[in-house]
């Protein structure tokens, strides 16, 4: 009752390593009252024990609190691009799936790619949005044809499902559409021919 509630009333937190945490509750609210918790003092996994007293003397039966290391599950759901032509790589990789959180975000939280002959390259990735993050493409280590394994780490130990990005040795088709001039005369022809159609790139400007 709010009879109980003075200077000496409170809840008091004692932990596995027997540190004592106590803190008067506010007013009583029907038949409950509401403790805050001693962030403080709660630094490991294992048992708390949470008691009440009215008047700093008599305390109630002690309550037993559990303190777990939670692993947040990440799954990965899909990837964008999920396939990449060798010399050409995206920038970034996007990758949807559940368990993304801005929370999971800290020095250990990373993208991992893993290639067919065991190359590893983690790197920390951004800000979540929504339901998505974006995994940079390490752009050193991708240097063959094959398939590459992505997977996303909260805490640098537990990882997400692998997710298969696929490396392919890309050829540009090229097609003629048209050309100008298509007709010249003998003993005076043109000094060039302009040609016009599909696939034409400097990125095919070799030897």
């Amino acid at each position: 009752t709010n009879d109980l509630v003075a200077d000496v009333a409170a809840c008091q937190f004692t932990t596995s390593d027997r540190q004592v945490s106590t803190s008067p509750f506010p007013p009583v609210l029907f038949d409950r009252i509401e403790c805050p918790v001693p962030q403080d003092i709660i630094d490991g996994t294992g048992e708390v024990l949470l008691q009440v007293t009215s008047n700093g003397v008599h305390f109630s039966n002690p309550f037993t609190l559990t303190i777990l290391e939670c692993v947040v599950d990440i799954e990965i759901t899909s990837v964008s691009p999920d396939m990449m032509c060798l010399g050409n790589l995206a920038d970034v990789i996007t990758v949807e799936g559940r368990g993304f959180t801005n929370d999971l975000v800290a020095d250990v939280a990373a993208c991992q790619f893993t290639t067919s002959d065991r190359q590893v390259s983690t790197s920390p990735f951004p800000p979540v949005l929504f339901d998505r993050i974006e995994c940079p493409v390490p752009q050193d280590i991708i240097d063959g044809t094959g398939e590459v394994l992505l997977q996303v780490t909260s805490n640098g130990v537990h990882f997400s499902n692998p997710f298969t990005l696929t490396i392919l040795e890309c050829v540009v088709d090229i097609e003629i559409t048209s050309v100008s001039p298509d007709m010249m005369c003998l003993g005076n022809l043109a000094d060039v021919i302009t040609v016009e159609g599909r696939g034409f790139t400097n990125d095919l400007v070799a030897d």
